[in-house]
C-alpha cells in the first residue's frame, strides 16, 4: 500500500517528483475516510455525555453547598442557642452567688448585732444583778441592825423582867414561908 500511495502521489504531480506524507498522517486521513461520521458521532455523543456530566456534577454541587449552607445556618443558630443559654445560666448564677453573698452579709450584720445586744443585755443584767445585790445587802443590814436592836431591846427587858421573875420568886417564898410559918 505504501508503493501505491507513493505512486498515486507521483502521479498526480505528474513530475515524477516523490513526496513523502508521513506514516500517522496518512493513518490518521484513512481513519477519518473510513471512521469518520462514526468518530464524529462518538466524539458528539461524549461531548454531550460530558454535557450531562457536567450539569449533574453542577446540580449536585448546588445542592451540596445548599445543604452545607443549612447545616451552616442551622450549627450557628444552635451555637447562639447555647450560648445564650450558657450566659443565661452564667447570670443565674452570679445572681445566686450574689445573693448569697448579700444573705451571707445580712447574716453577719445580724449575728454582729445580736452580739452587741447580747453583751448589751450581759452588762445591764449583770449591773442590774449588782443593783439588786446591793439594794438586798442594804435592805439586810437595815434588818439585821432592826433586828439587833430589837433583839437587844428585848434581851434588856428580859433581862430586866427576869429581875423581877426572881424578885417574885423570891417574894413568893418568902410568903411561902411566911404563911406555913
Amino acid at each position: 500500500m505504501g508503493t501505491s500511495n507513493k505512486s498515486a502521489a507521483n502521479g498526480s504531480n505528474g513530475a515524477g517528483t516523490e513526496v513523502n506524507i508521513d506514516p500517522a498522517t496518512q493513518l490518521q486521513e484513512i481513519q477519518k475516510l473510513l471512521f469518520g461520521q462514526q468518530i464524529a458521532q462518538l466524539e458528539s455523543a461524549i461531548s454531550h455525555l460530558r454535557k450531562e456530566m457536567r450539569q449533574q456534577f453542577d446540580s449536585l454541587e448546588k445542592a451540596f453547598n445548599t445543604q452545607v449552607d443549612k447545616l451552616r445556618k442551622e450549627t450557628a443558630r444552635q451555637l447562639q442557642d447555647i450560648n445564650q443559654h450558657f450566659e443565661h445560666l452564667n447570670e443565674q448564677q452570679s445572681n445566686r452567688a450574689a445573693g448569697i453573698e448579700d444573705e451571707a452579709d445580712s447574716l453577719k450584720q445580724a449575728l454582729n448585732q445580736f452580739e452587741a445586744q447580747t453583751e448589751a443585755a450581759h452588762q445591764s443584767i449583770e449591773k442590774q444583778l449588782a443593783q439588786e445585790c446591793q439594794l438586798l445587802r442594804d435592805d439586810m443590814a437595815a434588818q439585821h441592825a432592826e433586828l439587833s436592836q430589837g433583839l437587844q431591846g428585848n434581851t434588856e427587858q428580859l433581862a430586866h423582867d427576869k429581875v423581877d421573875r426572881e424578885l417574885l420568886a423570891k417574894l413568893f417564898d418568902q410568903l411561902a414561908h411566911t404563911i406555913r410559918n
